[in-house]
């Protein structure tokens, strides 16, 4: 059996690791979050691109936090990355039509609450349960066919 020891090379190795999960969960999240957006927004889905499609990629961004992970807790991390780099995606390009159109400070004040709170209601929940579904299926089924 071999030890681990607590030094400069450990350190690195786990640095080097959070890098790693962060930008995989970031990708993941960033992935998911756009088609969450897209899927709330139908009108602005290309032609021939059903809301399954849009669903399905967001499950297999919550099966892809787990497949690319090395070990269960990587997985987790994947996760949780996913979830939170997702929802921020969500809420960010939600909103952005605020910035990147022409309206006055006003009018941001006035709209922002309630189009945060569409945000929230019409794509978010569905984001979250079908992530973590597909994340909870790989985990499952993963396991079964491989115990450690």
């Amino acid at each position: 059996m071999r030890s681990e020891t607590v030094g400069a090379g450990h350190l690195s190795r786990r640095v080097r690791g959070v890098g790693e999960v962060v930008s995989l969960g970031a990708t993941l999240g960033l992935v998911g979050g756009l088609a969450s957006f897209m899927n709330a927004k139908k009108d602005l889905v290309a032609y021939g691109v059903g809301p399954e499609w849009l669903v399905a990629l967001i499950a297999v961004m919550g099966i892809l936090a787990h497949v690319l992970a090395a070990d269960l807790v990587e997985s987790i991390r994947l996760a949780l990355v996913g979830l939170a780099v997702g929802t921020v995606v969500h809420l960010v390009v939600w909103v952005s039509p605020l910035w990147i159109l022409p309206y006055p400070v006003g009018a941001r004040d006035l709209l922002l609450p309630r189009m945060l709170g569409q945000a929230v209601t019409k794509g978010l929940p569905e984001f979250l349960i079908t992530f973590f579904a597909g994340y909870c299926a790989a985990v499952v089924v993963l396991s079964y066919f491989d115990p450690k």
